[in-house]
């Protein structure tokens, strides 16, 4: 509530300011990351990185082992590079001495950075991100309508950046800032850049220009081949774009607020989406977008369909529980995979997991807890054949369920409810299945846990328009939630998933 009305109260006051997420309650504008923290994932929202000049304090300490300028400059250099081309905002702090004098090394550090901002500040400010969707050895790149910025961090091997799949007619190569062209070649598979003889990447970072005459074009991302039907877009095979949601600075998990997929058809024809979901996702709205083309979408209606299995052949056996660990909301302490119950989990002197013999499925169960603190459930399922069921999980602030090793969701619980439901598909196997389930605490004197097996046994569909393909062409897929409490609300559809059908020649 406080949260609520502190944003409220500044945007009455100044409605252009932006407030970032450490006002709690995923009530924040944009959403701030940790302390020093250089994401290497898609954010789907507005970001920013605050950075310390040492990350052992914000302030100042007289004993403060700084090492060498020309480190320093280097280190914050490449994250304010890295951070810039990622797309978020960069702030850096400095701990002045008592009488707000700035320290001599921080001071000399801040001109060098100031200097070669002078020079290369068109790669910097009001840039866009690197439109590219994969790593390079050499550095970073940054970008604007009709110029790509390669940040060389290092120099390249032999010499040579290539950029694959770009297209786009160039104008122009050059090093920013400095009378020095680079030569560079097109082909069908990309872009070569050879690095001009002499440039000094060990001594100053460097820029290299390609400027484009009408824009250019990068691989989409996350492309899938559709060339056999039914073709399935899930959790799984998704590009994800996240956020951080939580309480406060301490309960803030990794949420994903949008799923995206490019669909590339191998043949002419048609494609009619269909979307499947649960009751976990059942009263949902959300935009999704169909080749291009975004539409509100409801996750009401739609036909019933018995789920195919036949729960009787599904045995679960005794739960076992371990814990309590100290713990955010999101996360585990452990490899999922590597969990038996023989073995202490997940270190060797770790507790043994204990049988809860009069713990039954169906049941609900209030456990004493610590703040900011986790238990573990652990159930073996033994299928006689591969099949989905679903199950239901009780909680209280958050809770992470896994499968054979997979985590199948993970959420916070935002309005602080002493409890949530949710309905979750298994995809079992035949044989032994280990379904693991992380239940959180962060506020209350206990969780509250519970895992039942007694959740009706269907799914939802909904057909959407069909739309015509070409071969050979990308076609762009994604949803998010159709006006979310909050731009860092995870979507929160564990269990749906998105069914193309119908591609003729």
């Amino acid at each position: 509530k406080e949260s609520e009305e502190l944003r409220d109260l500044v945007h009455k006051l100044q409605p252009n300011c932006m407030i970032g997420s450490r006002i709690g309650n995923d009530m924040g504008d944009f959403n701030v990351m940790g302390d020093n923290q250089e994401p290497d994932y898609i954010i789907g929202v507005p970001w920013q990185s605050p950075a310390s000049f040492f990350h052992e304090t914000w302030g100042y300490r007289s004993f403060q082992k700084r090492g060498k300028e020309e480190d320093k400059v280097r280190e914050k250099l490449t994250s304010l590079i890295k951070v810039t081309s990622r797309g978020g905002n960069f702030l850096l702090n400095i701990g002045p001495m008592g009488d707000g004098a700035v320290v001599p090394f921080e001071k000399n550090v801040l001109l060098t950075i100031g200097d070669w901002l002078k020079k290369n500040q068109e790669a910097i400010y009001g840039t866009d991100p690197d439109p590219f969707h994969i790593s390079f050895k050499w550095g970073n790149l940054t970008s604007r309508k009709n110029k790509l910025y390669l940040h060389l961090l290092s120099a390249p091997e032999k010499g040579l950046i290539t950029l694959p799949g770009l297209t786009g007619k160039i104008k122009s190569a050059y090093v920013l800032g400095e009378n020095k062209k680079a030569k560079f070649t097109q082909s069908a598979s990309g872009v070569d850049v050879t690095v001009p003889a002499g440039l000094d990447i060990d001594k100053e970072f460097k820029v290299i220009v390609l400027e484009f005459v009408n824009g250019f074009q990068t691989p989409p991302a996350n492309v899938i081949a559709a060339n056999t039907t039914p073709l399935r877009l899930t959790g799984d095979n998704a590009f994800k774009h996240y956020s951080n949601s939580g309480i406060d600075y301490s309960n803030r998990y990794q949420s994903t607020v949008k799923e995206s997929w490019t669909v590339n058809p191998l043949q002419n024809g048609s494609i009619t989406p269909t979307i499947y979901f649960t009751n976990e996702e059942k009263g949902k709205t959300l935009d999704v977008e169909i080749g291009g083309k975004v539409s509100e979408v409801a996750l009401s209606g739609g036909k019933t369909e018995k789920l195919n299995n036949n729960p009787e052949t599904a045995k679960f056996g005794p739960l076992y529980q371990s814990g309590s660990f100290y713990s955010g909301p999101g996360g585990v302490h452990g490899n999922l995979s590597a969990i038996s119950i023989e073995k202490r989990w997940p270190q060797n002197n770790s507790p043994a997991w204990k049988e809860q013999s009069s713990w039954k499925n169906n049941e609900t169960y209030e456990v004493p807890a610590e703040m900011n603190s986790a238990t573990y459930l652990l159930q073996e399922i033994t299928s006689e054949s591969d099949q989905p069921y679903i199950i239901g999980i009780t909680s209280g602030d958050a809770v992470t369920v896994s499968l054979n090793g997979k985590v199948l969701a993970e959420h916070n619980n935002p309005f602080k409810e002493r409890s949530l439901k949710d309905v979750i598909l298994l995809p079992l196997k035949k044989g032994t299945n280990k379904l693991v389930v992380k239940f959180y605490n962060g506020f209350q004197k206990s969780s509250v846990i519970g895992i039942h097996t007694n959740e009706e046994q269907v799914m939802y569909k909904k057909e959407l328009k069909p739309i015509a393909v070409e071969k050979g062409k990308f076609y762009p897929f994604s949803w998010q939630l159709h006006k979310p409490h909050s731009p860092h609300t995870t979507i929160g559809l564990p269990n749906a998933y998105i069914e193309l059908t119908s591609l003729n020649k």
